[in-house]
């Protein structure tokens, strides 16, 4: 769940090539202080397990389109993102 995960893992990308991915720890980081660390990163989509109504309502409203439901390994979830698989 956004809410209480651990890790977050940004991937950049441009013309679906892979141009630079971080991982930020973010254990103790409450909901909507996690919603300004993304839009300060610039992140355009959010790809997640699963995240409150409220949480992705303010992660919206940031402007950050939510791909919610997605389970399983990310590299997975991103190779399917790439290849212009999910919604």
């Amino acid at each position: 769940m956004f809410e209480v995960s651990n890790e977050l893992l940004t991937v950049e990308l441009k013309g679906g090539e892979e141009l630079r991915r971080q991982t930020i720890t973010w254990r103790e980081t409450a909901p909507l202080d996690r919603v300004d660390i993304l839009r300060r990163l610039g992140v355009e989509t959010l790809i997640c397990g699963s995240v409150s109504l409220p949480v992705e309502l303010w992660i919206r409203s940031a402007g950050i389109k939510v791909i919610p439901r997605i389970y399983g390994p990310a590299e997975d979830a991103l190779a399917k993102f790439k290849a212009g698989e999910l919604e």
